[in-house]
């Protein structure tokens, strides 16, 4: 029973170097005390009984203790040395290495190795790699260089930045600053909004809301248009800006944009202010329409607004309180390391998708919050936890786990079914205050509907006001004008006058007085003409302006009851809120007791099939052994008749020789006879003649002839009747053999035919028996493939997971030596550029260190380049998800026909250390550790020896065909 890559049977073949392309859930304790409260005890936590134990060990005992049964043993050094060097650095460790680990004898070498490969320099560079991958999924660049964006996360990782502050500079950065223009990636290479609002989801709350853009998910109940559209509303307002100074594409946002949807479904309506996932819906700043910007919106100008839903988003979700972020979070870390998350897919987190083990999610989330989100520190906790180090080999004592699953089921259906009733009561009760909250919020949906009413009366009377206003003015500037004009010309006027009055006989001067006084006069009647219009139009705008002032009380007075209705709407929605989270933990626990019992009945159902193909196999036997003594005799009789027939096809030339001789003989007999009778005819009439021509010498001579002649044929005549006699005295005694040959085989085969009368109804019987017990078999290694699924699930036996495109890339190039043959480049060349530098390293452990490092990451820089053709071949779909794993006809004929690996093979150290040693067990292990990072068997061995012998005279190229079958290896391609 077990489900590891079969080292003896998968591994490779060197003749033909072919590439294998039970605890009852309790209620209580299962969320956790939260980051932001819950009571852990006395101030200082030590009324919590596990205050002062490691995380990792409350991790393994929440585990072990809802296990459904026996535990996998914990992995082997070597595959614990392959697993932890892939999950932390993405590679496998040099031979010597993977050596001096697997020879130390220290009881806390897996703890030293862990902290060694977390202070590697390889580490940030590697989880900067998994980091790009998770949040930017493989997309091609479009406003941001993947350089810049991958530098960004290096230099973060290498400074062990928080989670909290590296997602909120992701979130919030706009890219103007160059400084934070490579976080902004995140938003400027998905400029479309609704792509946004489901990778904001998917990716940073492990909720994809997709199917709920236009209406309620159809397949999952626990996500609702509202939440789509709560996230939608952080992000609507934001949008890709060309920035005419900086001449780059920036984020920009607008200060206003209200979201409402529609179901196409029901024809449901409703609106929402942003809302993180299991969080009330935020309380937002108001502004006077038209003062919402500092800097308002304007032709080649980037709006800024004086509140961001933006920054807010990137705020309120990496404050430590929102339990779907943090949750989200501490899964996708746990998958990295695990295999497979506590809920998976890692980016569908619901109810009816609940964690294998809620407790332990719970847990993860709220102590990396007060870590202070130090995903280092996190990684760490996991990699040291017995549940990381699980075998992927099922546990031998499966089997005698089933009576004790089958005796919890009963109680663990209990446990289930009061979790059910709890969790209706649950949504019953959060149905209710759902009633609450969506009549208060339609009383402020009504209200603001109210107010944008209200808000387009203002702008009506507002622009109605215009014209009044600008007559208004108009006339007051033309009535100043005249005023002043009117006042100047009458001080003239008068002073006129009073010269003229002087100087009363000067009649040129009166003369020129008088149109002074009458231009002035006029004046005068023309400002008293404009100052009633003056006083109309003055009326007229003020009307306008008591009509603006009504409009806005009106929104004033709208405005006040909003914000009277607010109140209770947020109240409402609190309530609300915190019910339905309860309901969800509820129906969670339910389905997690649910699980629990599928598990067990899983076990206990193939404890049933395994004994009952055991016992058909028993069963077989009976009938074999009852099938024996027959098969035997059929057998020995099916020899006989060979013999018999071999006897019989022996005697059938002769047979056929005789008959032929004696054929021939009676032919030539009948023809001599014949001859002979007609001769002798001849000399009786010969006879006759001459006795009457006594005198003729001719027919003396004729007779004489003739005489000799028929005495002639008579003698063969004789001796051909001999012969025949002869031969059908042959023929007879052949005759007899024959048939004594024919009545044994007809004997033999009568005696067969009894035996197979009696054999063939035992082997229809047998055929049947054994049909079952293979039947039985069949479906006992289903069943057993089953619980190895749910072993996994519930990380009681560790997933067996295959490498990604990065690792896959990293680990060949180490494994050929291809990496190690950089390092000694990168060290040769800062030897040569810093000779300062290597004397004090030489000197000095720290600075030897830092120069190894650099040597390290210079080296990584370096070979990076060689990494896109793996992810081309093993990566997703850009955009998508990346975790899942295919095989293609591509990538074998990569790694079976393609010049990368081969040359890398040619090219590394690996084939030069392996040519230096003489015996082939010094090359197996040189070869297996550098390849799968462990020692080879005995068996192995001995195929890497009689490999080589069977091609001494070309130990070179079977030195890299061995190399090459071990990369193509299936055991090669997963993390075990």
């Amino acid at each position: 029973m077990s489900r590891t890559l079969d080292r003896e049977t998968t591994r490779w073949s060197l003749f033909t170097l072919a590439a294998g392309v039970g605890v009852v859930l309790s209620s209580a304790g299962v969320t956790g005390a939260r980051a932001e409260g819950g009571d852990r005890g006395g101030q200082d936590g030590s009324g919590d009984p596990s205050y002062g134990v490691p995380l990792h060990e409350r991790i393994d005992r929440l585990v072990e203790g809802s296990a459904p049964g026996p535990l996998a043993a914990l992995c082997s050094d070597e595959e614990f040395l392959r697993r932890a060097s892939l999950t932390l650095i993405g590679t496998v460790p040099p031979p010597a290495e993977a050596r001096a680990f697997l020879d130390d004898a220290s009881p806390d070498k897996r703890t030293a190795l862990i902290d060694r490969l977390l202070a590697d320099a390889r580490h940030p560079l590697y989880m900067a790699g998994v980091f790009d991958v998770m949040l930017m999924e493989r997309r091609p660049d479009q406003q941001v260089p993947a350089a810049d964006w991958q530098k960004y996360l290096q230099d973060s990782f290498a400074a062990n930045k928080p989670w909290d502050v590296l997602a909120r500079e992701i979130l919030a950065s706009d890219g103007a600053d160059a400084k934070l223009r490579a976080p902004a990636k995140f938003f400027l290479d998905r400029p479309e909004v609704n792509l946004l609002t489901r990778d904001v989801g998917r990716i940073l709350f492990g909720m994809d809301l997709q199917c709920a853009q236009c209406h309620d998910h159809p397949l999952i109940d626990n996500y609702k248009q509202s939440d789509y559209f709560g996230l939608y509303a952080f992000v609507n307002r934001s949008y890709n800006f060309a920035d005419p100074q900086l001449k780059l594409q920036v984020v920009a946002e607008k200060g206003e944009g209200d979201v409402s949807f529609k179901s196409v479904f029901t024809g449901e309506a409703g609106d929402t202010r942003p809302r993180l996932p299991g969080d009330v819906e935020l309380d937002e700043p108001t502004f006077a329409r038209g003062e919402e910007y500092t800097v308002k919106p304007a032709d080649n100008v980037r709006p800024i607004p004086k509140y961001s839903r933006r920054q807010r988003l990137a705020t309120e979700a990496t404050n430590g309180t929102n339990r779907a972020f943090n949750r989200n979070i501490a899964n996708r870390l746990w998958a990295h390391m695990m295999g497979r998350g506590l809920a998976e897919p890692v980016d569908l987190h619901h109810p009816e998708n609940p964690p294998s083990h809620p407790e332990v999610l719970d847990l993860l989330a709220d102590e990396f919050v007060a870590m202070k989100y130090d995903i280092r520190a996190l990684l760490r906790e996991l990699a040291l936890t017995r549940t990381y180090q699980r075998s992927v080999e099922m546990p031998l004592e499966l089997l005698a786990a089933v009576p004790s699953a089958a005796e919890q089921v009963a109680q663990l259906k209990a446990e289930y079914e009061r979790l059910g009733e709890v969790a209706s009561e649950s949504t019953a009760a959060s149905e209710k205050l759902k009633e609450a909250f969506d009549a208060a919020k339609k009383s402020v949906s009504d209200l603001n509907a109210e107010l944008d009413k209200a808000h387009a009366t203002v702008a009506e009377t507002r622009k109605a006001q215009e014209p009044a206003a600008a007559t208004l003015a108009q006339t007051e500037q033309q009535l100043a004008a005249r005023r002043d004009v009117a006042g100047l010309l009458g001080e003239a006027a008068s002073k006129a006058a009073d010269a003229a009055a002087r100087l009363s006989d000067d009649k040129e001067l009166a003369a020129a007085v008088e149109p002074l006084k009458n231009r002035s006069v006029q004046l005068a009647a023309e400002v008293t003409a404009l100052e009633q219009t003056h006083a109309q139009h003055q009326q007229a705008a003020m009307a306008a302006r008591e009509a603006v002032a009504a409009a806005e009380k009106g929104v004033a007075e709208i405005t006040a009851r909003l914000e009277a209705a607010r109140p209770p709407l947020t109240a409402a929605d609190r309530e609300f809120t915190a019910a339905d989270v309860r309901r969800k933990e509820q129906e969670t626990l339910s389905r997690v007791a649910q699980l629990r019992v599928e598990t067990l009945e899983a076990l206990a159902g193939y404890g049933s099939l395994e004994a009952k193909a055991m016992a058909s196999t028993a069963a077989a036997e009976p009938a074999l052994a009852e099938l024996a003594p027959l098969r035997t005799k059929s057998a020995e009789y099916a020899a006989q008749l060979l013999q018999r027939e071999a006897v019989l096809a022996g005697l059938q030339p002769r047979y056929d020789a005789v008959t032929a001789a004696l054929a021939e003989t009676r032919a030539q007999f009948s023809v001599r006879q014949e001859v002979a009778a007609l001769f002798a005819a001849a000399a009786a009439s010969t006879d006759l003649a001459l006795k009457e021509l006594p005198e003729d010498e001719a027919l003396k001579d004729a007779l004489a002839t003739l005489s000799s002649r028929s005495q002639a044929f008579s003698s063969e005549v004789a001796e051909l009747q001999k012969a025949a006699g002869q031969r059908e005295a042959e023929l007879q005694a052949i005759t007899a053999d024959r048939e004594a040959a024919q009545q044994a085989l007809a004997t033999v085969k009568s005696e067969l035919d009894g035996v197979s009368q009696q054999l063939q109804p035992l082997e229809e019987k047998h055929a049947a028996v054994l049909k079952q017990a293979g039947d039985d078999r069949a479906a006992a290694d289903e069943a057993f493939g089953e619980i190895t699924e749910h072993w996994t699930i519930r990380f009681t036996a560790a997933p067996l997971q295959q490498l990604s495109p990065e690792q896959l890339a990293w680990a060949t190039l180490e494994a050929t030596g291809m990496t190690d043959r950089q390092r000694a480049g990168s060290q040769a060349e800062l030897d040569q550029k810093d000779p300062a530098g290597k004397q004090a390293a030489e000197a000095d452990s720290a600075a030897r260190a830092a120069r190894l490092a650099q040597i390290e990451q210079d080296a990584w820089h370096k070979l990076k380049g060689n990494v896109g053709a793996f992810v081309n071949l093993f990566g997703g779909a850009a955009g998508e998800p990346q975790h899942v794993f295919y095989a293609t006809v591509d990538q074998a004929l990569f790694f079976s026909n393609g010049g990368t690996v081969r040359g890398w093979i040619a090219g590394g150290t690996l084939l030069e250390r392996l040519s230096k040693l003489e015996q082939p067990a010094a090359v197996a292990e040189e070869l297996y550790l550098s390849v799968l990072t462990r020692r080879p068997s005995e068996s192995e061995i001995a195929d890497v020896a009689a490999y080589l012998e069977s091609r001494k005279d070309e130990r070179p190229a079977a030195l890299q065909e061995l190399a090459w079958a071990l990369l193509s290896s299936t055991e090669f391609r997963f993390n075990h």
